[in-house]
């Protein structure tokens, strides 16, 4: 979506966080960057606290590709996996075959559009250390919700029909390993049941592979380090609800 149309989705929406460069943030700790979010949507009051959501995104193979993100490379995806590296045959190995353009669920358009064929085989796709992405989604009062997303070029906030359309595309072009869940849990149940002693940070020797918050861990009387059952996309486990991302996208998405 070009800017001029997404500054007329936003004209009028009073953004419930501060300018993106004011917000806390950690790069590589987007669970504790939404969890503060979320801490200052509570203390300014400006909204409900129950009109937003954490939105943990991951799958059972805990690799998921996102365009749009500060650490990718133009167009192509960053895929936030397990291990740290690229690609070896490139997205070759992300898409299924494109020669048929992607459709909606009535199958009667194009529902977002495909990358382009020739970077299919010739393009690397970084893989960063991460099995899950997390950004924070407002059901507003509005005809359309808002995303907010630390990691991503796209506007902050950025309407919710141009972040799925530039930052998700579709899962119909990806293989099945690659398709994106949504775990969902509302902003005032997060802030009471997440915990993290960053452990999952820490190399077998105990080194940070990237350096940590400067505030203390986030905890709660139950538990020290729950990230686990945020992130894992069984529906029996955890907190919230989970997705499949064109159920997600129909329920949040607008409606026309």
């Amino acid at each position: 979506m070009e800017q001029p149309r997404v500054a007329a989705v936003t004209a009028g929406y009073q953004p419930a966080a501060p300018a993106r460069h004011s917000c806390v943030y950690t790069s590589c700790y987007c669970e504790e960057n939404v969890w503060k979010l979320c801490e200052y949507i509570r203390s300014y009051d400006q909204y409900p606290l129950e009109e937003f959501y954490a939105v943990f995104i991951s799958n059972e193979r805990r690799m998921i590709p996102l365009w749009k993100q500060q650490s990718g490379c133009g167009d192509e995806p960053v895929v936030w996996g397990e291990y740290q590296g690229t690609l070896t045959e490139g997205m070759g190995e992300l898409f299924i075959d494109n020669s048929l353009p992607a459709c909606d669920q009535k199958g009667d358009r194009p529902a977002f559009s495909r990358p382009e064929t020739k970077t299919k085989k010739n393009t690397k796709v970084q893989i960063l250390k991460a099995d899950y992405h997390v950004i924070l989604l407002h059901v507003s009062s509005r005809d359309q919700n808002f995303i907010y997303d630390l990691d991503t070029v796209l506007p902050f906030p950025c309407p919710f029909d141009t972040y799925i359309e530039e930052a998700f595309k579709s899962d119909d072009i990806l293989l099945p390993g690659f398709r994106r869940k949504i775990r969902l849990i509302r902003a005032d149940l997060y802030l009471k049941t997440f915990a993290s002693d960053r452990s999952h940070m820490k190399d077998a020797n105990g080194h940070w592979q990237k350096p940590p918050p400067s505030y203390p861990c986030i905890e709660t009387a139950d538990s020290k380090m729950n990230l686990d059952d945020f992130i894992n996309m069984n529906p029996k486990v955890g907190w919230g609800s989970v997705f499949l991302l064109p159920d997600f996208v129909d329920r949040y998405g607008r409606q026309s």
